[in-house]
């Protein structure tokens, strides 16, 4: 082989290991979320509310669509699994996934005051990300 082939070649198998690598990273990434991986999650809107049922504050929370997009996927791979919602490193709640958020809303429930409620809604609907992450169980 000449010199210039080799060359060539180098520097295609070069271009093939870095495609080679990003291939294998998003099919990672696509394939599912892992217990330690962080989702951050965008908020459309959300919501201080009573639940006319249980009388206890909720929090109802609307993701953007590339949010919705994300959570759908990490959901619906992950049925069964406990997982946590943060903010600001705050635990929301720690649920067990036991359907896929296809919508893009959800409640967050707990054991908040109202005046509680209200602070985490407007802390969302000002920007903050919420953190999901699968936890080990």
């Amino acid at each position: 082989m000449s010199a210039p082939a080799r060359g060539r070649s180098g520097r295609l198998g070069f271009a093939g290991f870095i495609l080679g690598c990003a291939i294998l990273a998003a099919s990672l990434w696509s394939n599912g979320v892992f217990a330690g991986d962080v989702l951050l999650i965008e908020v459309k809107v959300a919501d201080a509310r009573i639940d006319p049922q249980t009388k206890q504050s909720i929090i109802f929370v609307k993701l953007t669509e590339e949010s919705k997009r994300l959570i759908a996927e990490m959901t619906q791979k992950n049925v069964g699994r406990t997982t946590e919602f943060r903010v600001d490193g705050r635990v929301l709640m720690k649920p067990v996934i036991r359907e896929p958020l296809l919508a893009g809303v959800f409640e967050i429930s707990g054991h908040y005051s109202l005046n509680e409620a209200r602070d985490i809604a407007k802390r969302l609907s000002s920007g903050a990300k919420i953190e999901v992450e699968l936890v080990s169980d």
